[in-house]
């Protein structure tokens, strides 16, 4: 019954002022009426925070990452502040976030440097995830975890697309690859979503470039942002490995 939000302070934010760059909490607000209820501030350490993406657990605990810094945070039931939980150097732009079925693993995409995760029952240990060498996961925003796959929403490649890559059993690996949308007309950085059922409800398109860093737009007006819907069960698999093969073929046959 409640709604929970991020919010912090960038240049790009219409209003931001430079003392409050870098502050950054989640808040708590009743669903039905809409009140607000609480905020859950991250603790000033002189380094610029920017909570972005987030996931629920099934006992409210919540998982969000720091877009500013390479840092994870949760937030338990009944706590009084977000707090570090993983934090890991080589990351450099944490974006989307996904929690297990088991809720002992997380993983999160880097905007530059792929798909990670992280074993909560082992202290956070972390591994990229591994995927065949002809797959780039670069650029990714929305990260969700849908049965046995990760649904990712990429705009930082072209063309820009939403993946469905299916984990092995271990879910360590992917195992199939499926495009579920790619360079559609209404597709200018799509972001983020959400999962109701078989389908993933979307933001199309984003004013993050059509701004600049004093959250002016640089072409106004700016356009509408469309919500688009897509079946992510719908789209077929390639097995990893076979596209490997069906080259190989398609080189034979050239020979």
């Amino acid at each position: 019954g409640h709604l929970w939000a991020v919010t912090g302070s960038i240049g790009q934010y219409r209003g931001s002022r430079q003392a409050e760059f870098g502050r950054t909490a989640l808040l708590k607000f009743d669903l039905e009426t809409g009140k607000f209820l609480d905020e859950y501030r991250v603790l000033g350490d002189g380094v610029p925070h920017l909570l972005g993406a987030m996931v629920m657990a099934e006992d409210g605990t919540i998982y969000a990452n720091d877009t500013m810094s390479p840092v994870i945070y949760r937030l338990a039931p009944g706590a009084d502040r977000p707090r570090p939980i993983i934090a890991h150097p080589a990351l450099t732009g944490l974006r989307g976030i996904a929690l297990s079925p088991d809720e002992q693993r997380i993983y999160v995409a880097d905007y530059d440097l792929g798909i990670f995760f992280f074993d909560l029952a082992q202290d956070g240990a972390g591994f990229a995830l591994g995927i065949p060498e002809t797959l780039n996961l670069g650029g990714i925003d929305g990260l969700y975890f849908w049965r046995d796959s990760l649904i990712a929403i990429q705009n930082g490649v072209t063309p820009q697309r939403i993946l469905r890559l299916k984990l092995d059993d271990s879910g360590t690996r992917v195992a199939e690859v499926a495009t579920v949308a790619k360079a559609l007309p209404e597709f200018d950085n799509p972001t983020y979503g959400t999962l109701e059922g078989d389908d993933l409800l979307f933001f199309a398109s984003s004013h993050w470039h059509q701004v600049d860093r004093a959250g002016r737009a640089v072409s106004p007006p700016l356009p509408p942002v469309p919500v688009m819907r897509a079946a992510v069960d719908q789209a077929a698999g390639i097995v990893v490995g076979e596209e490997i093969l069906e080259q190989l073929k398609r080189q034979s046959d050239q020979q």
